[in-house]
């Protein structure tokens, strides 16, 4: 879906957002409309190949990893289902994925059962990976370092969120190899 990548604040996200289904809106009622650029960079990417490397690489992380056959006719009952109680995101979040055609994966998911010494980043409000599952990432590699971006809706973090603490404390790590000595804690840019 196209929110994520609408601007860098909440609030603008927010009014692109609105601007963005008002020209659906009117679209739909087959008024002419003239996208905004923003949205015309979404279509673009949406409907071209424009963008499609770091699009195309997700998919073959998430289909290699568990490329799950529900069966293509399950897709249309689940994006009948969710019409009502989301009509705006349910049909785009329970639409059909490549992950349906592509073969079940080679081996099975690698289960790590060691002690890690990882710098962990992470945000609390992540809309991809939830916080949650850092923390109990965390918790199985005590040898790790949980970095937390509180108040963050934002799944991207080190080098594209454009937040300086966050950043200072993943190049420190990278520069020396040396994880810090607790877990820490940033706050959201706005």
């Amino acid at each position: 879906m196209f929110i994520g990548g609408l601007g860098s604040d909440l609030d603008g996200r927010r009014a692109d957002l609105a601007d963005t289904v008002r020209l659906l809106a009117r679209a739909a009622d087959q008024d002419p409309v003239e996208p905004s650029q923003l949205f015309a960079a979404q279509l673009d990417f949406l409907l071209t190949g424009a963008g499609s490397a770091p699009a195309s690489q997700m998919t073959a992380i998430i289909c290699g990893d568990v490329a799950e056959r529900h069966g293509t006719g399950s897709y249309w009952h689940a994006v009948q289902a969710s019409r009502e109680r989301f009509p705006l995101a349910g049909p785009l979040a329970n639409n059909i994925t490549p992950c349906e055609f592509w073969d079940r994966p080679a081996e099975t998911p690698t289960v790590l059962h060691n002690d890690v010494p990882a710098l962990l980043v992470t945000a609390t409000g992540d809309p991809r990976t939830p916080y949650a599952g850092a923390e109990a990432v965390r918790e199985q590699w005590p040898s790790s370092r949980l970095l937390t971006v509180n108040g963050a809706r934002q799944h991207g973090l080190y080098g594209e969120y454009g937040n300086t603490c966050v950043d200072e404390h993943v190049n420190a790590y990278l520069r020396t190899g040396r994880l810090p000595t607790h877990d820490l804690n940033c706050e959201a840019s706005h």
